[in-house]
């Protein structure tokens, strides 16, 4: 795969997850635009120094131009092109999907569990609150909708927004970003890894 700068220097698994390289799934053949005049990135017209590609999420036809690269989960070649929308993190919020597109499932990006093992749980005190050491957006836990009240416990991330400790827990299973204003925190190298790990399959002995 060629790098977006046009050189075709092998950029391997760390440098693309810890540039913002979205890990994806890609759609069946059967999905694929199979004819379009234009590209649906910048609406140029297609022709011999533009070159149609299928974005490899949505089936969308693109121009070179137009594609950025994403790690396939379910795919033999797991780097493939895709459009601008899939290879958002927020795809779905920033652009809507048009009908023809299949939306993918969503991979986990769990958050480091070292990074998670440092975060304490303090108890949250109301009379603390006005002049208190947290200096989160809100008095409500953004996760469960409930205010803090006395003797809850609760984490602050490093961006300083506060949860429940237990709704915090949950979300940063699956996600590597605060909730609330998507401060990006430490990932989970070991389990991206893990989706590019081939392992032989095994031969019993003779």
């Amino acid at each position: 795969m060629r790098r977006r700068d046009g050189s075709n220097t092998f950029v391997g698994l760390e440098t693309f997850i810890t540039t913002g390289a979205q890990v994806r799934y890609a759609c069946p053949k059967s999905h694929w635009l199979r004819k379009a005049p234009t590209c649906s990135g910048c609406d140029q017209r297609f022709h011999l120094f533009r070159w149609r590609h299928n974005c490899r999420v949505c089936g969308d036809m693109i121009c070179g131009e137009c594609s950025w690269t994403v790690y396939l989960v379910n795919a033999k070649s797991n780097v493939g092109r895709a459009c601008y929308a899939c290879s958002r993190a927020s795809s779905v919020a920033e652009a809507p999907r048009k009908s023809t597109k299949v939306a993918e499932p969503v991979v986990k990006r769990p958050t480091c569990p070292s990074f998670l093992d440092s975060l304490r749980a303090t108890e949250w005190m109301d009379s603390e609150r006005p002049l208190g050491s947290y200096r989160g957006k809100s008095s409500a836990c953004v996760m469960c909708k409930k205010s803090f009240v006395g003797g809850d416990a609760v984490v602050s991330l490093p961006c300083h927004d506060v949860f429940h400790k237990h709704c915090i827990g949950a979300h940063l299973a699956l996600h590597d970003q605060c909730p609330t204003c998507a401060h990006a925190l430490p990932r989970d190298m070991a389990y991206i890894r893990s989706f590019f790990t081939f392992k032989a399959p095994y031969v019993p002995p003779p």
